[in-house]
């Protein structure tokens, strides 16, 4: 056992933490074989062992800490850590059935040897209660943990360090909702929970005092205990207060000061005071920058190294979150704005306001599972549409312009640049530090659009961990498929669909493998893989099919209320809307309004966005009155909640300016255009994205309503604009571009109009396919303009008859677009005396009227314009 643990703390000491879990379960498997699982030669050989997991617990990867909270009965009782369950339980070695059922099997043979009252039962008695609590049987395990309180205050006295942590562990089940994940939690249960935790906080620290790291654990569970309740001032005092203690106790560098200070810090940035974060995040890494580069012998690293490049990890991430929130003043950062193109003539741009929430395991406090939940991150995908297009929120909405002159981005890209190269030179590009520092900037990379750069760095992550054999461990394989997601989402952005797809299947595969069918993270890959192919040509049945699974697996694991699972939901509205099925996509969008003003509330930024994405699907079935009535609301809250400024509010103006202009109120759109347009070059520059979608928007209804000169200047600046900023291949800049080229048609200009769509179309062909919606609308407008000369009817006809198969492959046969293009064929082959060809097509269209009249008609909704027209 000594040579163990000189043999791991040499592997956490040189950064092969990767390892260490290796020689544990050889350790256990060794324990079996020699000894068995019962008796006490077995327990004290693991209870060896168990110590070893403490002194190695903070290893960067290993992830002992979380499971330690967890799964164990805390800190606070040293036998907590001696026990076989807890030592089962806490490399997870034979998964939570098998870890009950022995806890169970050895809580019986307790019982009858040394009774319920004895320390050793009672340490059990709250290992097993953790147990079911982390497997959702909350009432058995609060059952047992108001037993344990019982029998630990007769034995022990209300004061021992064992009820006090049966009393912790009680309150966090407490917490819990019984039933289900999506069961409301009784105003009752959170009252009694925030009771027994100050009564446990007051006990640690008459018997431990105040600084010591178990009270300090639960004063944090009572912080978030206070926050759950709405008490939000003196939850802001309590985090506040452990932070400080913490420093002064443990020291300002320890890891649990530093686990609070991050606890700390999101929680101001989650309430807006990002600044204050960043003052704290920016005073730690300069300590530890200080502490790490002092004198040592050359062939030593520098002391604390691996936790300065941690810190210097946060404070770039809390510099890109200022930067994210300069270019909105909500909450939420305001999301890229993406555009695709219409048949004919092209539409406004829209925002679709949607966020990505992926639940987590429960791991023992709430602040733990959030920070966990907060460092994961899942794919967002652009979604495209065509008729109506739509701006698709982001958290990365800076274009490379914007963010080379933010000073916030620039010195987050030098830390993350510094880091790297003091990390690489002081412990090799292997180490589990530097490698996270080279997955941070592979991110940083692809907000910037520097995607070859953020690919070339995840695949040297990808090397390096195969060099090192890295991925033949449990916590090497999670890793390895996170940098695989990311390394997808690059792939995607560079427009190389077809490795995004090899990469995500893989994800896809191996995640089922390692996880299992039920678990998350294997949620979560399907999902990203159906985004991924809901994009693709010949994958549409497929991405549904994939979409309807994980909402379906996402309502049994999670809950249908849970955040995540409805944004799984709206991901499936999206494709639905797409796919010209709106009756089911309005089901689920109303769901959606209702679930989260329930839970939620009306004013919560998540709210808002299913007002925004409801309203414009009733604008599109021809509710007009109702989407403005939802846009309206929408546009009051922001504008109060965040200013009439703040780029959601902006926002919210456009839509709803958009949704005038399609009612016929032309001057009242133009009050609402013109003023975002104005209002975000203000804010935020004549160049910035979000400005030139409005001013794309702008000229698309100063020239509906005939002032042709005013909207070719506005539209010829927004191309340019989109050039520079986005580059001439991004789908907003061919948006523009055939705007542009239908403006210059309509002014006469024939020969201009026709040279600038050959462009567009062979820019988008090229870049995206032959049957993204750029290439589809660029096609179809070409063949369009075509058909007003004799000499050009036929290449007109091929044009558009390849465009209206698109159309109908990616959209379906029932899309306004594919009817639109049913349309523009029909004139075509008429032109050219194609009369039964001509009537066959209007047949289809005249069929697809009807079937969409009769659908609104047994909704009892019937208006005019009822259907969504073309």
């Amino acid at each position: 056992m000594d040579v163990l643990s000189k043999l791991l703390q040499s592997l956490k000491v040189n950064g092969r933490s990767h390892e260490i879990e290796k020689h544990l379960r050889a350790a256990i498997k060794l324990v079996e074989a020699n000894y068995g699982l019962e008796g006490p030669v077995a327990w004290k050989a693991v209870d060896r062992l168990a110590a070893l997991i403490a002194k190695v617990r903070n290893v960067d990867g290993l992830g002992l800490e979380p499971h330690l909270r967890s799964a164990a009965v805390g800190p606070t009782q040293p036998s907590s850590r001696d026990s076989l369950s807890n030592f089962a339980l806490l490399l997870e070695a034979k998964g939570p059935a098998m870890t009950e059922k022995t806890m169970r099997d050895n809580l019986v043979g307790k019982q009858e040897t040394l009774g319920l009252a004895h320390p050793s039962t009672l340490t059990l008695l709250c290992n097993l209660a953790r147990v079911l609590q982390v497997r959702g049987q909350v009432e058995e395990a609060e059952r047992l943990l108001r037993a344990g309180v019982t029998e630990s205050e007769m034995l022990l006295g209300a004061h021992s360090l064992c009820t006090l942590t049966f009393l912790n562990n009680l309150a966090l089940v407490l917490q819990q909702p019984i039933g289900s994940p999506e069961a409301a939690i009784e105003e009752t249960r959170r009252e009694e929970a925030t009771t027994t935790l100050r009564r446990a906080v007051e006990g640690f620290t008459a018997v431990l005092e105040r600084g010591h790291r178990s009270t300090l654990l639960v004063a944090e569970n009572y912080a978030e205990a206070l926050e759950a309740v709405g008490n939000d001032s003196e939850a802001t005092e309590a985090f506040e207060e452990t932070y400080f203690i913490a420093r002064g106790s443990l020291g300002r560098l320890h890891p649990d000061t530093l686990r609070y200070l991050d606890g700390l810090c999101r929680r101001h940035e989650a309430f807006g005071r990002s600044e204050e974060a960043l003052k704290l995040r920016r005073s730690a890494w300069e300590e530890a920058d200080r502490a790490s580069r002092q004198p040592r012998p050359s062939e030593q690293p520098p002391p604390g190294l691996s936790m300065t490049l941690a810190l210097q990890r946060q404070l770039a991430a809390a510099l890109v979150h200022i930067f994210a929130l300069k270019e909105d003043a909500s909450l939420e950062s305001p999301k890229t704005l993406a555009a695709t193109i219409p048949p004919t003539r092209q539409r406004p741009e829209r925002p679709q306001h949607e966020n990505h929430e992926q639940g987590m395991p429960l791991q023992g406090s709430t602040q733990q599972q959030q920070q966990q939940q907060h460092q994961q991150q899942q794919q967002q995908p652009v979604q495209q549409q065509v008729q109506k297009p739509e701006q698709q929120w982001h958290f990365a909405a800076a274009t490379a312009e914007a963010e080379a002159v933010s000073p916030e981005m620039q010195e987050a890209e030098a830390l993350l640049t510094s880091g790297l190269d003091r990390g690489s030179a002081a412990l090799g590009a292997g180490h589990n530090a530097v490698r996270a520092i080279v997955e941070d900037l592979a991110m940083l990379r692809l907000r910037q659009h520097r995607n070859e750069e953020a690919e070339k760095l995840l695949r040297s992550i990808i090397e390096t961990d195969e060099l090192e054999s890295r991925i033949k461990t449990p916590v090497g394989q999670v890793k390895k498929l996170i940098t695989l997601s990311k390394l997808a989402r690059v792939q995607e952005a560079l427009g190389d669909l077809r490795s995004a797809e090899r990469t995500s299947r893989q994800v896809v595969s191996e995640t089922l493998q390692y996880r299992g069918p039920e678990h998350l993270e294997t949620v979560g890959a399907v999902q990203n893989l159906a985004l991924l192919l809901q994009s693709m040509t010949g994958h549409q049945e497929e991405a549904e099919q994939l979409l309807r699974e994980v909402l379906a697996a996402r309502e049994d694991l999670e809950g249908a209320s849970a955040p995540s699972t409805l944004t799984t939901a709206s991901y499936l509205a999206t494709f639905l809307k797409r796919t010209g099925r709106f009756k089911e996509a309005e089901k689920l969008l109303k769901r959606i309004l209702e679930t989260r003003e329930g839970t939620l509330g009306p004013d919560h930024p998540s709210t808002l966005a299913a007002l925004n994405n409801l309203a414009m699907l009733l604008e599109i079935r021809g509710k007009k009155e109702a989407a403005e009535s939802l846009m309206r609301r929408a546009l009051q809250v922001s504008e109060s909640l965040y200013g009439a400024r703040s780029q959601s509010a902006l926002s919210f103006l456009g839509n709803l300016g958009m949704l005038l202009q399609g009612m016929g109120r032309a001057e009242e759109a133009l009050d609402c255009l013109k003023r975002a347009w104005e209002d975000s070059k203000e804010s935020l520059g004549p160049k910035h994205p979000n400005t030139l979608t409005f001013s794309n928007n702008l000229a698309m209804l100063l020239e509906s309503m005939g002032r042709l000169e005013e909207a070719l200047e506005l539209i010829s600046e927004t191309v340019a604009g989109r050039k520079v900023g986005l580059g001439p291949t991004h789908p907003s800049t061919l948006t523009s571009m055939v705007n542009m080229a239908s403006l210059l048609e309509e002014m006469g200009r024939e020969e201009d109009a026709e040279r600038l769509y050959r462009e567009t179309y062979e820019l988008s062909e090229a870049s995206w396919g032959q049957t993204h919606a750029s290439t589809l609308a660029a096609l179809n407008n070409l063949g369009m303009c075509l058909t007003k000369r004799e000499e050009s009817l036929e290449e007109a006809e091929t044009l558009l008859t390849k465009a209206l198969d698109g159309y109908a492959r990616t959209l379906g046969p029932s899309h306004p677009d594919t009817k639109t293009a049913m349309q523009n064929l029909k004139e075509c082959l008429e032109a050219r005396g194609k009369s039964q060809e001509a009537k066959r097509i209007n047949l289809i269209i005249q069929r697809e009227e009807a079937r969409c009249k009769a659908e609104v008609s047994a909704e009892g909704e019937v208006k005019e314009g009822g259907c969504a027209t073309m």
